[in-house]
């Protein structure tokens, strides 16, 4: 993995002590609601799943609104922040969602490679390629479509006319990505077969303008 994408896998993974953990895992519960979730909730209905394996699920809050909206839905996420997983596995159970929705430690795409081919319906990723450098994003991509059996969900920054392509900054000491997924799709093996479709986030939430859907033909 280049250094730039290690650096966000390391800021995110390294631990979170007292105040600081308490209004992390605070943020993530009272986003539950927040209006770019609406969206991924409908478009991941859009594609009829019975399971959802999330990358970057932090402590859950997008598996916890497509449980909540599909009781027959069962979810996986991966997250690298081990006390972010810890907090969330407690809240699952706190929502009587657990028996449905599971939360583990891992960094994606290393920890899926032991993952049988096209184990859940939809893969989703909700602002998590995007701190992955272009030089790591094709990989992290066709791991993603070798996961997927129905279908890609993406909200992610996306590169478009006014937003271009290329490295957005923050003040965390990491880089941000705005990728072209559309762009780099049709050339990934395990995804060029599928079709794209388009669900506007507006006005944006926090950089995400769009959310992609991505469907085996």
């Amino acid at each position: 993995m280049e250094a730039q994408s290690q650096a966000a896998v390391d800021w995110w993974a390294r631990p979170r002590e007292g105040a600081q953990a308490t209004s992390w895992i605070t943020g993530y519960r009272q986003s539950l609601a927040a209006r770019h979730r609406d969206v991924v909730v409908e478009a991941v209905g859009t594609l009829g799943a019975r399971s959802v394996l999330e990358v970057g699920c932090h402590c859950g809050p997008n598996l916890i609104r497509l449980a909540q909206a599909d009781p027959a839905l069962s979810c996986l996420g991966l997250d690298v922040n081990a006390g972010a997983v810890a907090a969330g596995t407690a809240w699952l159970a706190d929502l009587g969602v657990s028996d449905r929705v599971r939360l583990q430690v891992g960094a994606f795409p290393a920890a899926t490679a032991a993952m049988e081919g096209q184990c859940a319906d939809v893969v989703l990723s909700v602002y998590a390629l995007a701190y992955l450098s272009d030089a790591d994003l094709d990989a992290a991509l066709y791991e993603v479509g070798r996961l997927a059996r129905r279908g890609v969900v993406l909200a992610e920054p996306m590169a478009d006319a006014q937003t271009p392509v290329g490295a957005m900054h923050t003040l965390q000491g990491y880089t941000e990505w705005r990728h072209d997924y559309d762009a780099r799709i049709p050339w990934i093996g395990t995804l060029r077969d599928m079709t794209i479709r388009s669900m506007p986030i507006a006005p944006p939430v926090d950089r995400l303008n769009a959310v992609r859907v991505y469907a085996r033909a």
